[in-house]
């Protein structure tokens, strides 16, 4: 928590982007969510401190989407707010693609692929 009190305050004072990456826990047998700030050691500052909190989680039924989930934006003018979106893999060129919720739905539920 001390570490990264200094680390905002230190990107406050040089006027610069400190970006962490963390890993979080396993999920338990069963669980498939997005995990947020609280599913890493330490985890109320990882939820608390961070101005800025996304995940990405990889469904696991649909080998080629993610779900990007902003969980916590403390400045939505410049950072944009909180919510869920989908990007879609295409190998053949290895780039992101975004997909629409209703697709990501439909794709989730077997109706189409």
């Amino acid at each position: 928590g001390q570490v990264l009190s200094a680390l905002n305050r230190f990107a406050r004072r040089m006027n610069v982007h400190i970006a962490i990456v963390a890993h979080p826990t396993k999920p338990s047998s069963g669980e498939q969510y997005a995990p947020t700030g609280y599913d890493v050691a330490g985890a109320a500052h990882w939820k608390n401190k961070p101005y800025l909190g996304v995940s990405i989680h990889r469904d696991p039924k649909l080998d080629d989407v993610c779900q990007i989930v902003v969980w916590k934006s403390k400045r939505r003018d410049p950072m944009g707010p909180t919510g869920t979106f989908y990007m879609r893999y295409v190998e053949d060129i290895s780039y992101l693609t975004e997909m629409s919720r209703s697709e990501y739905m439909l794709r989730k539920d077997g109706d189409i692929r």
